[in-house]
């Protein structure tokens, strides 16, 4: 630590990989009254721009670039992924997606309206992905996470356990552009 202090490299983000034994859950979480979860279909650019739309609003606000929002289109298109909008009376309130690589699957972008947290909607929406995954065959799941916010804390509660944690460290200097 004193070395790289010393180099000036700081600390950017700290990242917890947390994973699930998918075999030994069981079962598949209800959803609650009014409330319906639509698998999106990639041949369908209606379904894919609602999907990429939403995503991208919860996490990025209004000053969502295109190529953020295009990134979010073509992660949901892709074969291996598996994608769901969470609705309640017709309002898409939620969306997530997973993709499969052989025996293992990642959980990623699991996004709910701020109107709706604090429900237990996210929890939901892993558990629900863990259990899909399971019934693919799959042995593993993951989900990355900053530490303390809500995927943490909603992946614990659904029986993830953390598998390791990544630091990101970054050496600022004149003339250098941060990545995003």
């Amino acid at each position: 630590r004193r070395s790289l202090a010393e180099a000036g490299v700081v600390l950017k983000t700290i990242e917890t990989l947390l994973t699930a034994d998918l075999p030994r859950r069981e079962g598949q979480p209800a959803l609650p009254p009014g409330y319906s979860l639509h698998m999106v279909d990639k041949a369908d650019p209606d379904d894919v721009e609602r999907y990429a739309q939403f995503a991208s609003s919860v996490h990025f606000g209004d000053g969502a670039s295109e190529t953020l929002i295009d990134s979010l289109r073509r992660a949901v298109r892709d074969p291996r992924s598996i994608n769901h909008i969470l609705i309640e009376d017709e309002t898409i309130v939620g969306v997530c997606g997973a993709e499969r690589f052989e025996n293992l699957g990642a959980l990623w972008n699991g996004a709910i309206a701020p109107s709706h947290r604090r429900r237990g909607l996210q929890r939901l929406l892993i558990e629900w992905r863990l259990a899909s995954l399971r019934d693919l065959g799959l042995r593993w799941a993951t989900i990355a996470s900053e530490p303390t916010i809500g995927t943490e804390r909603n992946a614990l509660r659904a029986g993830m356990r953390p598998a390791y944690t990544r630091l990101e460290m970054v050496r600022p200097r004149a003339g250098l552009i941060p990545s995003p």
